[in-house]
């Protein structure tokens, strides 16, 4: 990178970037000296992180008065910032306090401070402001609270606010990242200064941010398959990734993503003790069993269903009566042969997931088609036997023609504890690209008192008791003879939901979560 000074039109000095043999202007070729900034900075002292030509720090002067720490990577700067007619008095001022390169760790506490970006150069040295960042909330960490910023999310996010609020944590809370453009969370984490910022799954476009800004990037993934996993922005280096599968932790640091950490899901038995379960609930709940998920019909395989031969849906076929009857190990997984995935992948585009392989992705489409199936089938034959109720998305009405099996969605915060308060037994069928962990339900289930009986999968030994805290099924014909046993013994049944809810209570609850990841966290970022 070449940086070029030269004259302007009107004579001030103007710069140039050249790069990759391109060449672009910082600064205006006509007026230089006119930028557009901030100027109502609310606090007793400024940092300002990149000095430029001086341009954005004359304009500040004239109206602020409090102390000014200018940080600049670039000596050239300075030196042209000097010897420019327009700027060469404003580094002189007495409230200006200049620090190139490495000076900045001279910087002591400084109190009641906020921070200008001046993008022209912060964009060129990203790395270097990120350290810049780190070091300077580092120092003045414990004059406050540390804060962090958390985004809304449909399912735990409000949760995890309040944990991380018993924690210590003062959190700033905004709606979902979807209603918000990218230049609204560039201002706000600019506004707010939080230590760190926090999501419910990975946001790549998010981590971005964070990283052109250098606050660090927190999130929490609970759901598979999570494509934006497999984007190059994971290996943006203010991430902490945290994911409840640990087996998708391995898949990833083997490809050198290091920040990466298993973390299990959780419930927040406080909340679920406070639902109101009166009569009406239970007589608007009560059933058999019931089932609290999506039919995963909107998945990318029945997009293109219908232009495979019959040949390759022969042998998808094979593969998904292979995995039916062998639901605790990956089938799927072991039969796609190099030639099926050559012949899938012709329909699809992974070009924004370079980190995945074309294997990989495959296996993601049909174990997702093999998720429907297996949904459906299940709910089918406990329907035909058992007074039973499916909770999800509309396309369920496709399956269940009548409103006495399909009753529609279920409110995650306030109906979904409901009904696993009031079935008798809570079905958990686990998503078969899942390769060791457990989904929100498994906890939430418990944590609301409620009887469940899932499908195997490892964590769940790792966890809970088989017996004693919930029951594991091996197929469809086991789950049915389970229902039938445990809606005839309320006794066991009583005594097994309570067990689960105690361990859940005490040992999967959201505070003893986030002190976990925040110790992971707080123990890497000051190294």
């Amino acid at each position: 990178m070449n940086i070029i000074f030269e004259k302007a039109k009107n004579g001030n000095t103007t710069c140039k970037i050249e790069e990759s043999n391109k060449a672009k202007y910082l600064y205006s070729k006509y007026s230089p000296e006119k930028v557009s900034i901030k100027k109502n900075f609310n606090s007793n002292s400024l940092i300002i992180f990149g000095l430029g030509l001086g341009y954005e720090l004359k304009e500040i002067l004239d109206t602020y008065s409090g102390e000014i720490y200018v940080i600049e990577c670039e000596k050239s700067f300075v030196e042209e910032t000097m010897r420019n007619k327009a700027t060469d008095q404003i580094l002189d001022k007495e409230n200006v306090h200049l620090y190139i390169g490495e000076q900045y760790k001279d910087i002591c506490k400084i109190e009641n401070y906020c921070i200008f970006y001046n993008d022209k150069v912060t964009d060129l040295y990203k790395e270097f402001y990120y350290e810049v960042f780190n070091f300077i909330q580092n120092k003045n960490r414990d004059i406050k609270s540390k804060k962090i910023m958390v985004f809304d999310h449909v399912t735990i996010a409000r949760d995890c606010m309040e944990a991380f609020e018993k924690l210590g944590y003062k959190v700033i809370r905004l709606k979902n990242i979807r209603e918000y453009k990218v230049e609204e969370i560039f201002n706000f984490i600019r506004e707010y200064l939080p230590d760190y910022v926090f999501t419910i799954n990975f946001i790549s476009a998010l981590s971005n941010v964070c990283s052109s800004i250098g606050v660090k990037y927190i999130s929490w993934t609970v759901d598979i398959p999570d494509y934006s996993f497999y984007k190059e922005e994971v290996f943006n280096s203010v991430n902490y990734l945290f994911h409840f599968d640990e087996g998708i932790i391995s898949e990833i640091k083997n490809l050198g993503v290091k920040n990466a950490y298993y973390l299990p899901q959780a419930a927040n038995t406080n909340r679920l003790d406070n639902v109101k379960a009166d009569d009406n609930a239970f007589l608007k709940y009560s059933c058999d069993a019931s089932f609290v998920g999506n039919t995963i019909m909107k998945n990318e395989f029945n997009s293109i269903a219908n232009d495979l031969k019959d040949e390759e849906l022969n042998t998808i076929d094979a593969i998904f009566n292979l995995q039916k009857k062998c639901l605790n190990q990956n089938k799927i997984d072991e039969n796609l042969n190099d030639d099926l995935v050559e012949k899938l992948k012709k329909f699809f585009s992974k070009e924004k997931m370079p980190l995945m392989s074309d294997r990989r992705f495959m296996y993601f489409i049909l174990s997702r088609k093999f998720d429907e199936l297996q949904r459906i089938g299940m709910a089918k034959v406990i329907s035909e036997k058992f007074d039973f109720k499916v909770y999800g998305d509309s396309l369920w009405g496709r399956v269940f023609h009548d409103n006495k099996v399909y009753i529609g969605n279920a409110e995650h915060y306030l109906e979904m504890p409901l009904v696993f308060k009031f079935s008798k037994v809570n079905i958990n069928l686990i998503r078969s690209s899942f390769e060791s962990g457990l989904p929100m339900r498994v906890f939430d289930i418990m944590g609301s008192k409620g009887f469940m009986a899932s499908s195997y999968k490892k964590d769940l030994e790792k966890f809970f008791v088989d017996g004693k805290d919930m029951v594991v099924y091996r197929d469809f014909k086991d789950l049915s003879d389970i229902i039938k046993y445990y809606i005839c013994h309320e006794d066991e049944r009583v005594r097994i939901a309570e067990s689960g809810y105690e361990k859940v209570k005490k040992y999967h609850n959201y505070e003893v979560r986030l002190k976990d990841m925040m110790n992971i966290v707080e123990k890497n970022s000051y190294k």
